[in-house]
């Protein structure tokens, strides 16, 4: 072979190698993350952390992260404030657009945030998927990937919530707090628990006799003796007694009572008996068995739970 075929070859083989090479980046996926950001909140920080590790190979995915925020102007004036989350979700697409372009994906945080998707005529809600961690608008549901094998749920996302039998005691919504959206407790805590518990609803068809439910509470210290406890159910099947704090005591400092108190929350696994496996909607039950115990979020693992930072997000759902 004579040498300029030679070199005509290896130059052929180079661009082939190039344009593969080319091929596989245009495979990566750009993904744009709305996350609420206010004065009002301060969890931003934890949906960064929870998107990151649902995407967390780079070779694959693209973040670029968006803050649906209420400042107006710059940020550390804090003087005019937005009111309105759909004109705050605009500026934030505006920012989508010159950045990105079109994004593969769109991952939402918050519920005020979902809400605006839904009412906001923009072209690129309308040719990109959108995966919200909160509320399925029935304008859009169609358009979210469902989840599999998991169901997450928001304590506050309850079918119905059974008072307790003190005229004292009250169930309340505390707004913000916890990693993800909001927590709901009995107050005062002075008052007994007896007769109250949250009921909540869920469609899934378990392959299983028995699945795991992870309960998330907020990191409540033993302030009663014993502890604190929770009973649940599901399906109207045998209680299950769950100990959420015996063992934050001084005697495991180091190892259980302070990693706790810095990570805020609890979470607490048992196994639960499904009781007609043909069945699609599931009725689980969760009754505090003491005063003092905030319930954040809800999981129940049929297979596909992954240990996260916010509790994977959580399943669509419909009011």
């Amino acid at each position: 072979m004579k040498r300029g075929n030679i070199i005509t070859a290896l130059l052929t083989v180079l661009a082939a190698l190039l344009l593969v090479s080319c091929d596989g980046a245009a495979e990566k996926k750009e993904i744009a993350v709305l996350c609420p950001f206010s004065r009002h909140t301060q969890i931003w920080d934890s949906f960064i952390k929870s998107a990151k590790e649902e995407y967390a190979d780079t070779s694959r995915y693209n973040l670029h992260f968006f803050y649906v925020s209420d400042y107006i102007g710059k940020y550390w004036e804090k003087k005019e404030y937005e009111h309105d989350v759909r004109n705050m979700l605009r500026r934030a697409l505006n920012s989508v657009k010159i950045e990105v372009g079109t994004p593969d994906l769109i991952i939402v945080y918050g519920d005020d945030v979902a809400g605006a998707v839904a009412q906001v005529d923009d072209p690129l809600l309308k040719d990109t998927p959108i995966l919200c961690a909160g509320q399925v608008h029935p304008t859009w549901k169609n358009r979210l990937p469902a989840m599999s094998n998991v169901v997450v749920m928001e304590a506050e996302h309850l079918f119905s919530l059974t008072p307790a039998e003190s005229e004292k005691s009250q169930w309340r919504l505390i707004p913000g707090l916890g990693r993800t959206k909001s927590g709901i407790a009995l107050f005062p805590y002075t008052q007994p628990t007896a007769g109250a518990y949250l009921t909540y609803k869920m469609r899934f068809k378990a392959d299983m006799d028995s699945v795991d439910v992870h309960l998330i509470t907020d990191a409540v210290m033993p302030f009663v003796l014993g502890g604190h406890y929770v009973a649940v159910s599901l399906d109207g099947g045998k209680e299950e007694i769950v100990g959420l704090n015996q063992n934050l005591n001084w005697e495991h400092k180091y190892d259980l009572m302070y990693p706790t108190a810095a990570s805020r929350i609890i979470e607490k696994k048992v196994r639960m008996a499904v009781g007609n496996t043909e069945k699609a909607e599931h009725t689980l039950r969760v009754r505090p068995m003491q005063p003092g115990i905030v319930f954040e979020k809800i999981l129940i693992n049929l297979g596909g739970y992954k240990p996260t930072h916010l509790g994977m997000l959580e399943s669509p759902y419909v009011k």
